[in-house]
C-alpha cells in the first residue's frame, strides 16, 4: 500500500527519466488535491498508465500540439479518482477494450484494473475515455481510505521489518 503522495512522487521521478529519454519532447501537469495525499491506494498504479500514454499516444510526429500528459486526483463522496490525460492519436472502444483484457498484448494496464478489482472489488478498477484524434483519459477509481485505516496487525508488521 501507498498514499497518493507516494504513488505521486513515485511518477513524477518517472517523469523525471522519460523526459530526459525523450529530449523533453512533451509537458506534463499535475492537478493533485492537497486533501488526496494521505489516502492509500495500492502501489504502482500510475507508472503502467503514463508509460501507455507515453509510447502509444504520442507516435505521431505532425502533431500540431506539444503533445502533453495531466495526471489528477480528486476526492469526493468518499471517491477517490486519479486520472491520466493525454492529447496523443486516441483509440476505438475496441482497442480501450483490449487494454483492459491483454488482447493487444501488453499486460500493465491489464495489470492495474486486475489488482484494483481483486483487492476494492466492483465498481472500482480503471475506465478508458478515449476517441481517435482526441486523446485518452484513464479514470482510476478507489474507496477513499486515509492511510491511517490499515488494520493494525498489517501497521505493525510493517513497522518490525523481516
Amino acid at each position: 500500500m501507498a498514499t497518493v503522495a507516494n504513488e505521486i512522487e513515485h511518477i513524477r521521478a518517472y517523469l523525471d527519466l522519460q523526459l530526459v529519454m525523450n529530449d523533453g519532447d512533451f509537458d506534463v501537469e499535475f492537478q493533485v488535491d492537497e486533501d488526496t495525499a494521505d489516502l492509500k491506494i495500492i502501489h504502482f498504479v500510475l507508472q503502467p498508465i503514463v508509460e501507455n500514454a507515453i509510447k502509444h499516444g504520442f507516435t505521431y510526429p505532425e502533431a500540431e500540439e506539444t503533445p502533453r500528459i495531466v495526471i489528477a486526483s480528486r476526492r469526493q463522496e468518499g471517491i477517490l479518482t486519479l486520472s491520466v490525460t493525454d492529447n496523443g492519436v486516441g483509440m476505438t472502444p475496441v482497442q480501450a477494450a483490449k487494454l483492459l483484457s491483454a488482447e493487444n498484448g501488453g499486460t500493465g494496464v491489464k495489470n492495474v484494473n486486475d489488482r484494483m478489482r481483486l483487492y476494492y472489488g466492483l465498481p472500482y478498477g480503471l475506465a478508458i475515455d478515449s476517441a481517435p484524434g482526441m486523446g485518452t483519459t484513464v479514470t482510476l477509481t478507489f474507496p477513499a481510505e486515509p492511510a491511517d485505516t490499515a488494520p493494525k496487525g498489517l501497521v505493525e508488521s510493517a513497522a518490525a521489518g523481516p
